[in-house]
């Protein structure tokens, strides 16, 4: 069973909710036994950043772990880092980044299913139907959608996307149906 503070993206929400310390010494613990370097060090350098005496020292040294863990790191730890950076304000940093993954797949749909298989976020979903949508693949847009609404069933704009999904197959009574199940929520 997985720790619960197991990977960088749940210890950066520990940091931001005001314990940058339990942060700083959980993401020690995870930087020897964890294939996550680049992104364990991106958030040890928030962590560090955002305690009320920033160790310049510190900051330095993981500064430096950064760049050397930049070019070697697998796919999980970039995207990862990617997430990292972006909430960090780095976008620069993270645009780099993604361009790597992207480079390396091709197209951002593999980045969406990787964020949908290490966090099952409904962000990956609605981004993966994104691409579809913009692709007017409305078949693969309408079934990434239903594929969100049976992972997280009571989100509101996930009916929504469902709607514009059936709406673009010009499907009117499953739109007319989906809003109504819409309504239902609370």
């Amino acid at each position: 069973m997985q720790d619960e503070f197991s990977s960088p993206s749940r210890i950066l929400n520990l940091q931001l909710n005001s314990k940058p310390a339990e942060a700083i010494r959980l993401l020690g613990a995870l930087k020897k036994t964890s294939t996550l370097s680049l992104s364990s060090s991106c958030t040890l350098k928030v962590a560090y950043s955002s305690e009320a005496v920033i160790d310049r020292d510190s900051l330095k040294e993981v500064e430096l772990e950064i760049n050397k863990f930049w070019s070697s790191s697998d796919n999980v730890d970039v995207y990862l880092a990617i997430i990292i950076l972006t909430l960090e304000g780095t976008y620069d940093r993270a645009r780099s980044l993604l361009d790597r993954l992207s480079l390396v797949f091709g197209t951002t749909r593999l980045n969406f299913d990787a964020a949908i298989r290490i966090d099952n976020l409904p962000e990956g979903f609605f981004g993966k139907a994104k691409v579809f949508e913009e692709r007017h693949n409305a078949n693969d847009f309408r079934a990434t959608v239903n594929e969100l609404l049976d992972e997280h069933s009571t989100l509101v704009p996930a009916y929504i996307e469902m709607i514009r999904a059936t709406i673009m197959s010009h499907d009117w009574e499953k739109a007319n149906e989906l809003t109504q199940n819409a309504s239902l929520i609370q």
